[in-house]
C-alpha cells in the first residue's frame, strides 16, 4: 500500500480498485494507510471455490473502473515511485498499446528479511539484502518483451475491443489467462511495449498454489492448481465442461497427497516469520 502513496502521478488523475477475492484476511484494515490520501474503492467477492486466478478480480475492477487507461497489479507487487507515470505516457503517442512493467522476484530468505531495510522510501533498498543477485531474483532484467499482464497498462477501448467486451475468460486457475491474452494481442496488431529497466518493480515472494491447497484453500483445483470443472460457468468457449485441467493435464483429478503435502509442510515455519 506504501508505494500507491509514493507514485509521483497526480492523485487526482488516478484512482485504486482493490477486489479482495474472498481473502480469509482483513484486508479492509491493509487499506487503513491509504485513507484520505488517494482515491480508492474496494469490493469484496464472496464465493465457495477457494483460491483462484485473477481473472474473476480483473473483469470486476475493470468494470468498476471509470478512466480510459487501465493498469492493474497483483497486490504482492511493490511499485517504483513513477510506476503510474510512466505506464500511462505510451497510450498518449499509440492508440492501441499493451505497456508491461518487468519485476525483480525476491527469494523467501530475501523476504524475511525485507523489513530490515528502509524500503518505504526506496524500494530498490532491498539491493543490499541477501540473495538479490539470485538468477531467480535477477531473470527478468534481460527480458525484451515482458508479455504477462502482472504490472501493465492498456486503454479501455482496446481492452473491450480484445475481449468482446467480455473480459478475461474465467480460466480460474493460476497463469493461464497470460498467454491467452498475449495472443490475442498478437493476433489483433496490438503494440506490445516493454518499459527499460530502470521501471521495475519488486516481486514479493509468496508461496505457489500447491502449498495453499494442502492447507484446504483450493477445494476445486487438481494438484497442479488447474480447475476440474468449468464451475464459474465460463461461457467463452475456452474452458471445457471438464475444467482446465482437461486442457493441462488430460482431465487429470488427482489432488494433493499426503506425501507431497508433508514436502509443502517443509514452508510452515518460514511462513510463519514473514508473518511475525
Amino acid at each position: 500500500m506504501y508505494t500507491y502513496l509514493d507514485q509521483d502521478l497526480d492523485p487526482e488523475r488516478w484512482e485504486l480498485i482493490v477486489i479482495d477475492d474472498n481473502s480469509p484476511d482483513d484486508v479492509r484494515s491493509a487499506l487503513k494507510p491509504l485513507d484520505g490520501k488517494i482515491k480508492y474503492q474496494y469490493f469484496r467477492l464472496d464465493h465457495d471455490y477457494g483460491m483462484r486466478g485473477n481473472t474473476m478480480s480483473f473483469n470486476t475492477a475493470f468494470a468498476l473502473a471509470k478512466a480510459p487507461i487501465l493498469a492493474e497489479t497483483t497486490p504482492e507487487c511493490l511499485l517504483p515511485h513513477n510506476a503510474l507515470t510512466e505506464l500511462l505516457k505510451p497510450h498518449l503517442e499509440h492508440e492501441r498499446a499493451f505497456v508491461a512493467l518487468k519485476v525483480y522476484n525476491l527469494l523467501a530468505t530475501t523476504q524475511i528479511a525485507i523489513d530490515s531495510v528502509d524500503w518505504r522510501s526506496d524500494i530498490l533498498s532491498v539491493r543490499t539484502l541477501p540473495g538479490w543477485d539470485d538468477i531467480v531474483t535477477q531473470r527478468n532484467v534481460p527480458v525484451t518483451h515482458f508479455k504477462t499482464h502482472q504490472i501493465c497498462s492498456i486503454k479501455r477501448s482496446t481492452w473491450d475491443d480484445l475481449t468482446r467486451e467480455r473480459g478475461y475468460p474465467l480460466f480460474a486457475d493460476y497463469g493461464s489467462d497470460d498467454p491467452w491474452f498475449a495472443g490475442t494481442r498478437e493476433k489483433c496488431g496490438v503494440l506490445d511495449i516493454t518499459l527499460p529497466n530502470d521501471v521495475m518493480a519488486i516481486h514479493q515472494w509468496h508461496l505457489p498454489f500447491q502449498y495453499w491447497m494442502t492447507k484446504g484453500f483450493g477445494p476445486r483445483l487438481n494438484k497442479w492448481a488447474h480447475t476440474m470443472e468449468n464451475y464459474m460457468q465460463d461461457t467463452s468457449g475456452y474452458v471445457p465442461e471438464g475444467g482446465t485441467c482437461e486442457i493441462w493435464d488430460g482431465g487429470s483429478h488427482e489432488g494433493v497427497t499426503e506425501g507431497e503435502a508433508a514436502q509443502w509442510a517443509v514452508w510452515d515455519p518460514i511462513l510463519a516469520q514473514t508473518l511475525t
